[in-house]
């Protein structure tokens, strides 16, 4: 990892507010932030607004807490897998990741969250006939986690879903 970060704030009346920047590489992959991140801490809680560009293509995170709810989400567009598999030190894998994630946990309310993932055309290096396509889609609702994936290519087949209970604490 080689980056720079470069952060300037200014004290309001309670809270810091300012913006960020980060440039540089990880495992020689460039990463940089695509505009100024916005941050901002206080008594009432915190925030921060970035965007990357990274691994091929794009990561926004929105992310927020204060004293009676906290929420995220992530946005990831076209992720190279090469430069993924890259980093996770296996077989160059080519194709593309897009995605979404959202998360709420309110006061009194149980969390929700919600999460799509896409792989698409993924192939292992110089393989091009019959790509694996696979998507991923997750639902947190009333203190139940269910998940369904579907895909298929390179003679396979995918059906697969889940439900787990989820412990409030």
């Amino acid at each position: 990892v080689d980056v720079a970060f470069d952060a300037e704030g200014q004290q309001g009346d309670v809270a810091w507010a300012g913006t960020a920047t980060l440039e540089g590489e990880i495992d020689e992959l460039p990463v940089a932030t695509s505009r100024k991140a916005a941050w901002k801490y206080g008594p009432d809680g915190w925030l921060v607004d970035a965007e990357l560009a990274a691994f091929g293509g794009r990561i926004d995170a929105d992310a927020s807490s204060s004293a009676t709810i906290s929420t995220a989400s992530f946005d990831v567009a076209d992720l190279d897998l090469r430069a993924l598999s890259r980093l996770a030190r296996i077989s160059p894998i080519n194709g593309a990741v897009t995605g979404r994630s959202t998360f709420t946990n309110d006061t009194g309310r149980q969390a929700t969250a919600d999460v799509q993932i896409n792989i698409a055309n993924a192939n292992p290096e110089g393989v091009t006939a019959d790509p694996v396509n696979v998507e991923i889609m997750g639902r947190l609702r009333d203190g139940q986690l269910t998940t369904v994936a579907t895909g298929s290519g390179q003679g396979f087949r995918l059906e697969a879903g889940s439900m787990l209970g989820m412990i409030d604490g």
